[in-house]
């Protein structure tokens, strides 16, 4: 039994966490929640007892797990590099059958004309998200989201994704805000205000978990942080099985007493220590947030790519080294897999590896997939061969994917800097600051331009501004060098 610490003293077997996996893969997909199916799914396929019933069942006695197991002798436990090849997952592994009232799926039972037009209706619904028609897919909902949980969620969700969409495609370098568009700002506020209103007038039960959890971001967003984790935490006491709530509950933690009083609220589940570790990463307790993490590992999930990208970036800056087995050892899960890519290139643009970015870089342009992160690592590769305009191009690239990646400011002002451009570089970190007050490595930036521009009272101020906000982690100023 593996059993499971923080607060609780609920164990969980093998079977049981596979179960509850299969489970939350099945209830995110449904959700059309990607995030959290996808992380999911991957925690599933690179579960330890998982994966030692498809190797039993493909070799006989080969010693593979035991390879792609066994723990490094360093501080740090890094996994080995020379894992289980991916082949060795590829067998398809079946979720147990599903109920007869899940409403997706075409299960055997008696002809009944409105059971059929609803799961016609959510099989609209769904074919809607799939191909982004969110307005469709709202539409289609409204009818019935008084009386089915699930259709009440994908109607405000849809309404929520329509509005990031319509935000990413009307933004341009000149038009690029921190503070959020006025208009959009708003709209979230009008939703927010809706889905309330939903939520008081109805009994919450767990199908209601997944719009507890888009309320909660949409608080998140607009910066009602104690509401947020207010509502996260209901979110998770109506449905655990939903991982994007526990992660981001854990980036809204600000110190060590809020992590235990929140965790004492939430219910005992085989992910807390995951929940923990991130949170305790978030507020710089680094050696707290990796003994969280190895305990989550001794659960089965060593071989868990999420879990090895989040101890990687624990320690990035102060064992490069350890952080980079780390980081490939998640990489080896599948090679074409570009989660986390953003983090891995800001490893290797530290340690100047010019051979494992091209390849990276490589892997980007040929999955065809541009997304925030992707152009972030691109910017990386670019910064890193000194073409610092392209890489200020793939920077800005990122803020029109996602405007809410402030940090991605300080990345374009140390650009700028490159480029002997300081008083746009000093705008950029400027940007950053306003949008996050406690991004250090603008401070230091802005220290480093004041420095150049010899103004070196200014430049001690922002120096010690940038130690204040983070005086306990002085190496992580150098996430990107000069």
């Amino acid at each position: 039994m593996a059993q499971i610490a923080g607060g609780g003293t609920a164990s969980w077997s093998a079977d049981a966490v596979k179960s509850d996996l299969q489970q939350a893969c099945i209830l995110c997909a449904k959700y059309h929640l990607n995030s959290s199916s996808q992380w999911a799914s991957t925690a599933l396929l690179s579960f330890k007892e998982l994966k030692d019933a498809i190797s039993d069942s493909r070799t006989t006695k080969n010693g593979l797990q035991e390879q792609n197991h066994r723990a490094s002798t360093s501080r740090w436990r890094s996994p080995a590099i020379n894992s289980t090849p991916l082949s060795v997952f590829k067998m398809p592994f079946l979720p147990p059958p599903y109920a007869s009232s899940t409403p997706l799926v075409a299960a055997a039972r008696e002809p009944d004309a409105q059971t059929d037009m609803l799961d016609g209706l959510l099989y609209s619904v769904s074919g809607a998200m799939i191909l982004q028609n969110y307005k469709e897919a709202w539409i289609l909902a409204e009818e019935k989201i008084e009386t089915i949980p699930v259709l009440r969620f994908l109607y405000y969700y849809a309404k929520y994704l329509h509005l990031l969409r319509i935000r990413s495609l009307h933004q341009s370098d000149a038009e690029a805000s921190v503070s959020g568009d006025a208009h959009f700002v708003r709209q979230q506020e009008k939703l927010s205000q809706e889905i309330a209103g939903h939520i008081r007038r109805l009994r919450p039960t767990p199908g209601d978990g997944a719009l507890f959890f888009l309320y909660g971001k949409l608080l998140r967003n607009l910066k009602k942080i104690d509401q947020a984790i207010n509502t996260f935490v209901e979110a998770i006491s109506l449905e655990p099985k939903i991982i994007e709530s526990w992660l981001e509950l854990a980036d809204c933690m600000e110190n060590r007493a809020e992590i235990v009083r929140v965790a004492s609220q939430l219910p005992n589940h085989w992910i807390h220590q995951y929940f923990l570790g991130k949170a305790y990463g978030h507020v710089g307790l680094i050696d707290r947030a990796f003994s969280c993490y190895e305990r989550f590992q001794r659960l089965g999930f060593a071989g868990n790519p999420d879990l090895n990208n989040a101890m990687g970036k624990l320690v990035m800056t102060t064992d490069p080294p350890n952080s980079l087995r780390f980081m490939d050892s998640a990489r080896q899960f599948c090679s074409a897999r570009l989660n986390d890519v953003d983090s891995y290139s800001h490893l290797l643009f530290i340690l100047d590896d010019h051979v494992k970015m091209r390849i990276l870089a490589d892997d980007i342009v040929e999955s065809g997939r541009y997304n925030a992160e992707c152009s972030i690592a691109l910017g990386n590769f670019y910064g890193l061969l000194g073409d610092h305009d392209k890489a200020v191009d793939n920077f800005s690239r990122a803020l029109r994917y996602n405007p809410d990646l402030h940090h991605v400011w300080t990345l374009i002002g140390h650009e700028q800097v490159e480029l002997k451009q300081t008083e746009l570089a000093m705008k950029s970190y400027t940007n950053a600051i306003e949008a996050d007050p406690k991004e250090y490595r603008a401070w230091y930036g802005l220290g480093q331009t004041m420095e150049i521009l010899r103004a070196h009272a200014s430049a001690l101020y922002y120096f010690k501004r940038a130690f204040e906000n983070w005086c306990v982690c002085v190496p992580l100023f150098f996430v990107h060098k000069y």
